[in-house]
């Protein structure tokens, strides 16, 4: 995640009220610009705005038949049991929908239940406003939301624009997906006052709930109250002025966000994609969704494109979740097939692996295209190679129903 704060000069935004929709945060006093005693006005939301039309997507289809497997019993198990650090839906970054098997007892509902951490808005020293928390908040701990207007890319360059013509002061930007960006300056919540820190105690996850991604603060660390919320902002600077960093850790790099030009020598330096001969293949330098997406392979299994320790196969079957395009799933069943460490297939297999390539299949199951095929034989392809120990496996994730299926006589190949 990239978070895009930038500085253009003093503010004169027109006083306005922090509109509250949560009964338990009381809307901000009308705010006198040139007045630093009180931040700067917006909207406050309790989740993300979408500015257009948004139709349900094979994503949001995908993730709702990805239901856990956790049982619950009231009278005998713990509360904390209930889809707890176990549940195959938390593991993968999916939040549990209506059809948990657990019901109201469910504990993976943390965005849709709005579980945040009790918070405050405090001056800072030289970092201007910040957040804190008023309780104590256990390692690994869901902390809150980030919330904002969720814009297209061209929208955000519009934005990006206005807001300098307009000399705000600050305004932020976080990447949601490769095609979709938060912008939480006109409308948040009160995690737009976290600071950046180069030792920051939070960091930032992608969840999908009921279908859509949201972005969550999580605890790095024990954090105890009063301690400020901070998180590296790891954003992309825009023009030639960097932003001097004040947060006083003792790693502090001293300046903040990375230029245009060296992020694209990064993503050049880091090499990916199809192992031939012993070498493998730089990813494309790009921001279209398939070069970010290869690039987050990249980051999971590295130049040998292959999957090598267990952690690697939960990375990467978070991405599976994510990958809507047939080129990315491509890379995802080339990065199966090229594994040959059987406890990485044994761990693929109790994330319910199958049954994400299950909805893959149930997805393009009539097509006919030449696309519809290549992938359709690389599935085939890669549940050849992966150990399956035994028939009824593939029978109850359903894979084997739809593999007897392609098997029956089809129409004329038709053209994309």
């Amino acid at each position: 995640l990239y978070l895009l704060l930038m500085e253009v000069g003093s503010t004169e935004e027109k006083s306005e009220l922090v509109k509250s929709e949560d009964p338990q945060i009381e809307p901000l006093a009308p705010c006198d610009p040139k007045d630093s005693t009180k931040p700067t006005p917006f909207d406050f939301i309790t989740e993300n705005v979408y500015i257009t039309e948004r139709g349900t997507s094979r994503e949001g289809k995908r993730n709702k038949r990805m239901m856990c497997d956790c049982q619950f019993d009231p009278e005998c198990d713990d509360m904390s049991d209930a889809c707890g650090d176990s549940c195959l839906n938390r593991l993968l970054m999916i939040e549990c929908g209506s059809r948990c098997p657990c019901g109201e007892y469910c504990n993976n509902k943390r965005f849709q239940r709005a579980q945040y951490a009790s918070v405050n808005v405090f001056r800072t020293e030289m970092k201007g406003w910040g957040l804190e928390t008023t309780q104590d908040i256990k390692q690994y701990s869901f902390v809150m939301e980030y919330c904002g207007e969720v814009c297209t890319l061209e929208e955000f360059e519009v934005r990006r624009k206005e807001y300098e013509k307009d000399k705000r002061r600050h305004y932020y930007f976080m990447s949601l997906k490769a095609d979709e960006i938060l912008d939480a300056t006109r409308k948040g919540n009160l995690s737009r006052f976290i600071n950046h820190s180069c030792d920051p105690n939070c960091e930032t996850q992608k969840w999908t709930v009921n279908g859509k991604l949201r972005v969550g603060f999580f605890a790095l660390k024990n954090l105890f109250a009063g301690d400020e919320l901070t998180f590296d902002y790891q954003f992309q600077r825009f023009g030639e002025a960097a932003q001097k960093c004040y947060c006083g850790s003792d790693n502090c790099r001293g300046y903040l966000g990375a230029t245009k030009q060296s992020d694209s020598t990064r993503d050049n330096s880091v090499a990916s994609g199809e192992v031939k001969g012993g070498r493998s293949r730089r990813p494309k330098v790009g921001n279209d969704s398939d070069s970010v997406f290869e690039r987050e392979v990249y980051d999971i299994v590295g130049g040998s494109w292959r999957l090598r320790d267990i952690e690697q196969v939960l990375s990467l079957s978070r991405l599976m979740l994510r990958a809507d395009t047939i080129k990315q799933r491509l890379m995802i069943l080339r990065v199966l097939r090229a594994t040959s460490d059987n406890n990485c297939f044994k761990r693929f297999l109790s994330l319910h692996g199958l049954r994400l390539i299950w909805s893959w299949m149930v997805e393009i199951s009539d097509h006919m295209t030449r696309e519809a095929l290549e992938i359709k034989k690389e599935i085939l392809q890669t549940l050849g190679h992966i150990p399956i120990p035994n028939r009824n496996l593939l029978s109850d994730c359903k894979v084997l129903q739809v593999v007897e299926k392609w098997s029956e006589p089809k129409l004329k190949l038709t053209t994309p």
